[in-house]
């Protein structure tokens, strides 16, 4: 566990630079529900659910490692059960139809600043570009 844990104005400025990249490659019709939660044992994640409604900002703090939460949460990406002690490190984002989970391995401030907030959107937007560059036959 970092020494110090992120706090929820520290997580929320995260979200809402991430936002600023991201949006323009986000529908106009979507807006951003997004869960904030941070482990008092390890590790964080963020996650982003597109929606066709108001958008909105949630943020917790749990008892239990990031793991357990993130086997609760609507997703496909990993195969995890509670207690399954699951520990991440550094940043890993899962992208599904109509949401993100962003789990970062820290649970403290530095991860969600606003220059990681920058670089991890930044990153995702090259990911799908990148993707619809060879789903339309370029090389890249």
């Amino acid at each position: 566990m970092d020494s110090m844990l992120a706090t929820e104005k520290v997580v929320k400025e995260y979200v809402d630079t991430f936002i600023k990249f991201h949006r323009p490659i986000l529908r106009p019709e979507y807006n951003y529900e997004v869960k904030a939660f941070v482990s008092k044992q390890q590790g964080s994640l963020v996650w982003f659910q597109f929606v066709t409604c108001d958008g909105g900002f949630s943020f917790s703090f749990l008892d239990e490692p990031i793991s357990d939460k993130l086997a609760e949460i609507p997703q496909r990406g990993f195969a995890i059960s509670k207690g399954s002690g699951v520990v991440f490190g550094g940043t890993n984002i899962v992208r599904e139809e109509d949401k993100l989970i962003i789990i970062k391995g820290s649970n403290g401030p530095e991860a969600w600043s606003k220059d990681e907030a920058r670089r991890d959107a930044q990153n995702e937007v090259n990911s799908i570009i990148s993707q619809l560059h060879k789903m339309r036959g370029g090389t890249k």
